[in-house]
């Protein structure tokens, strides 16, 4: 019985110690991934913009988060942020299209095939017009060539 006792108390000891190691590096990671985040926002306040590309945007809740977060920290990211969605199905390729359209996200949703490369049509949101991101877009090319 003393034999079973200790075996009981040797199992909980080490669970508690992985419990324990694995809050440790949940933490660490944590902490590299805000400062990594740190470094990636002084980098977009330097940037003209960023672009964000989704090939399997759905209801592109990925593109609203990410101007969620740049509203947050005061960067107006109808200027600061680019997004490109594609999605194989009609209606998410649409839902895309209203969300960041109604978000003022300057962009375009492809309603398309990601991995055969076939676009059935083009969605551009108004504020690609009005931002006159045409230009911005091949200013950034011409800088990269």
């Amino acid at each position: 019985n003393n034999s079973e006792i200790v075996k009981g108390l040797l199992s909980t000891l080490l669970e508690n110690e992985k419990k324990y190691q694995e809050k440790l590096l949940l933490e660490k990671k944590k902490r590299e991934a805000e400062r990594l985040e740190k470094e990636r926002l002084e980098e977009i306040k330097r940037k003209d913009f960023e672009s964000i590309n989704d090939p399997s945007c759905g209801s592109g809740v990925m593109f609203l988060a990410a101007a969620n977060c740049l509203n947050d920290i005061d960067i107006d990211y109808t200027k600061k942020l680019f997004v490109v969605g594609q999605d194989v199905d009609l209606v998410c390729a649409c839902m895309t299209y209203i969300q960041i359209s109604l978000y003022g996200l300057p962009g375009y949703v492809i309603w398309g095939d990601t991995l055969t490369l076939k676009t059935n049509r083009i969605f551009y949101t108004p504020q690609f017009f009005i931002g006159n991101w045409y230009e911005k877009i091949e200013k950034k090319k011409q800088k990269i060539a």
